[in-house]
């Protein structure tokens, strides 16, 4: 049994280059950030907040490297020295 492919039309990959460009033209760290705010967002949203301390102090940072980019969310809560955040997740 053959395989075929058939085309109607000029079939110049007109349509398939577009898209390509236009997957070229995707700005990664503007889409990390879109994502590091949604997660401050979020993070906020499920952390107690008997004083709001702990649920404000949330940030996100986006870095580059030559491994690609990155992004993290931080929590600058601390009390003597430990981070409020990991406290309250492993219930201390």
């Amino acid at each position: 049994m053959g395989f075929q492919i058939k085309t109607k039309g000029n079939f110049n990959f007109k349509r398939s280059k577009k898209y390509l460009n236009k997957l070229t033209e995707i700005n990664l760290e503007e889409i990390l950030h879109y994502y590091g705010r949604k997660g401050v967002e979020r993070l906020y949203d499920a952390t107690p907040k008997s004083s709001g301390k702990t649920a404000s102090s949330w940030s996100y940072e986006v870095t580059h490297d030559r491994d690609g980019y990155h992004l993290e969310w931080h929590n600058s809560n601390t009390r003597n020295g430990r981070n409020v955040a990991l406290l309250i997740r492993y219930g201390y």
